[in-house]
C-alpha cells in the first residue's frame, strides 16, 4: 500500500499518488497516460482521474504493479465510480 509519509512532491494533490519506493517499471504510463507523468527516476500523478474511465485506468494500474506496489489510495468515491462499470 502506499505510504503517504514516502508521497513524491510532483503528485498533484488528490485521492492518487506515487511514493518514492516506486521502481519506474512504466506500467502506469502504459495504462492511464492521462493520469501518470515521469520524473526521471520515478512515476507521478501529473493529473487526477476525472472520469470513470480514467479511475479505472487508475485502479488497473494499482493491481497490476510489481511487488504489490500499490502506489495510489483510492477514495470511496472513486472506488463507487469504478464499481459500477
Amino acid at each position: 500500500m502506499a505510504d503517504f509519509k514516502k508521497r513524491l512532491s510532483q503528485n498533484v494533490d488528490g485521492e492518487f499518488f506515487v511514493d518514492s519506493t516506486c521502481v519506474n517499471c512504466d506500467t502506469c504510463r502504459q495504462l492511464a497516460p492521462a493520469t501518470f507523468g515521469d520524473t526521471g527516476d520515478y512515476a507521478y500523478v501529473r493529473a487526477q482521474p476525472v472520469t470513470e474511465v480514467e479511475a479505472a485506468e487508475c485502479s488497473s494500474g494499482a493491481v497490476v504493479l510489481p511487488g504489490h506496489g500499490q502506489r495510489m489510495r483510492l477514495s470511496s468515491a472513486l472506488r463507487s465510480a469504478t464499481s459500477r462499470r
